[in-house]
């Protein structure tokens, strides 16, 4: 409709919140689904409107709302999202400074002690290529971080409860997966729980202040309000999968389980049916989250393990998964190394990461496009790790040497790696003999950016598909 005394171009109001064009382009172009946006008396043209509804959406103008104010001028606006750019950059500076925190803690974690990786021990390499698409199928995968190699090396694998189980497991046990296909499954689901444990408010470090104060009742009201909106935007999140479309999210979410896998080891297990495991053994985790779905105040529990689980996981059954199998739970089993097999790839990389890469190309070339697994995040995931390595080639690395001079790395391996990438075009990561033994090394701009490109560009196709 025309504005009186302005120009023949068309104008839009935008008081009500039921604006077709409003609401359209938001929801298509930004997946917001809630239609209260924002109230203003101001008219606008096309023209305003294509400049400005991005910015609203960028800044997520539901922040307008919560604090109730009416937006009655074109300038009121401007200013209200001047402040929002603001309060968007300080809590930007923060979420950057939180994700610095974590990966330099979780990189002192794949450390370790300075204690030299011995490849020349029981455990035999074995080349993935070698194994039969049957031998494939059939067999046993554990993975573990490349600082426990030598321990594993000496005392075999015993069965334990570890560092990310625990809270959740009450026994001991050997966890695995069986063949390519449950492989590639630990992945997608390991992608999931770990998004889940980085942005889920719950877990992340910096609200356990807010928890302890709900917790012994010294929290006050507003307090409680935030956080709780705060995990109930999360669990939105995941449920609808909307994670999956914000590109810093997944950015950072590649980035550290590029890490660490990057930083761990792939090992086939021989393993004696019946006495150390059977098929029959129950998921502890399932049953639990299975057991919580018919009371209404902990379904939505049950909803986003179940998300986090995957379509290819049973939930008729609490029987284990082949993703997800472990030796019979509480009982005292010690795998030796003699059993123990550490896989490598054809050019004699041995990191998780180059492993995994092999066994999602080998799973696409022999499996019938209709009979694959549809993963919720491993293919985008791997797309990433392609393309964010792409012309950079591995070279072998022997960790039993001290590194001499100055060296430079396309991407993070924790100092006793046994591989790195090597960038020949450009310094990007410098180590020098005075850094040797440090937990963090510099940020790496060039390969945020490219990641950022690669993470953006399928948000776009996704957009422009619709």
């Amino acid at each position: 409709m025309q504005a009186s005394g302005l120009s023949e171009s068309r104008y839009y109001d935008i008081t009500g919140i039921h604006d077709g064009k409003w609401i359209k382009y938001m929801q298509e172009k930004f997946y917001i689904e809630n239609e209260h946006y924002i109230h203003t008396k101001r008219q606008m043209t096309e023209a305003q409107l294509d400049e400005w509804i991005p910015r609203l959406a960028f800044v997520h103008i539901s922040k307008l709302l919560e604090e109730e104010k009416e937006i009655s001028s074109f300038e009121q606006l401007m200013e209200e999202l001047d402040a929002l750019d603001e309060k968007q950059k300080i809590e930007s500076n923060a979420t950057e400074s939180r994700k610095v925190q974590i990966i330099t803690e979780q990189r002192e974690i794949y450390q370790g002690d300075m204690e030299k990786e011995n490849n020349n021990g029981n455990i035999k390499m074995i080349d993935i290529s070698t194994l039969s698409d049957v031998e494939l199928e059939n067999t046993f995968f554990h993975y573990s971080l490349k600082k426990d190699k030598n321990s594993i090396d000496s005392n075999g694998l015993k069965a334990q409860i570890g560092r990310n189980s625990k809270g959740i497991d009450e026994k001991k046990s050997i966890f695995f997966s069986k063949g390519i296909e449950g492989a590639l499954e630990t992945w997608d689901v390991w992608l999931k729980w770990r998004a889940n444990r980085l942005f889920n408010p719950y877990y992340q470090k910096e609200n356990q202040g807010i928890r302890d104060a709900i917790e012994n009742g010294t929290a006050s009201e507003q307090e409680k309000h935030e956080y709780y909106y705060k995990c109930e935007q999360w669990n939105k999140e995941l449920l609808s999968g909307a994670y999956k479309e914000d590109k810093e999210k997944l950015e950072f979410l590649y980035e550290f389980q590029m890490d660490e896998m990057s930083a761990s080891n792939y090992y086939t297990l021989d393993l004696i049916k019946g006495e150390e495991f059977t098929y029959n053994e129950v998921d502890e985790s399932k049953r639990k989250n299975i057991e919580k779905k018919d009371y209404p105040n902990r379904r939505l529990e049950y909803e986003m393990f179940k998300e986090m689980y995957g379509s290819y996981s049973d939930f008729d059954t609490l029987k284990v998964d082949k993703w997800n199998m472990h030796t019979i739970l509480g009982k005292q089993i010690t795998i030796r190394p003699d059993r123990i097999k550490q896989l490598t790839t054809p050019d004699g990389r041995n990191d998780v990461l180059s492993v995994v890469e092999f066994l999602y190309d080998k799973y696409k070339q022999i499996t019938p496009k209709e009979e694959q697994v549809q993963f919720d995040l491993l293919d985008k995931y791997m797309e990433y790790v392609k393309e964010i390595t792409q012309n950079k080639e591995y070279h072998s690395f022997n960790r039993n040497d001290r590194i001499d001079g100055v060296s430079t790395l396309s991407h993070f391996h924790d100092q006793k790696s046994d591989v790195f990438f090597k960038d020949e075009s450009s310094k990007i990561y410098t180590i020098t003999p005075n850094q040797i033994g440090k937990k963090t090394v510099n940020v790496n701009i060039e390969k945020k950016d490219v990641a950022r490109n690669v993470v953006q560009r399928k948000i776009d196709e996704r957009i422009n598909s619709r």
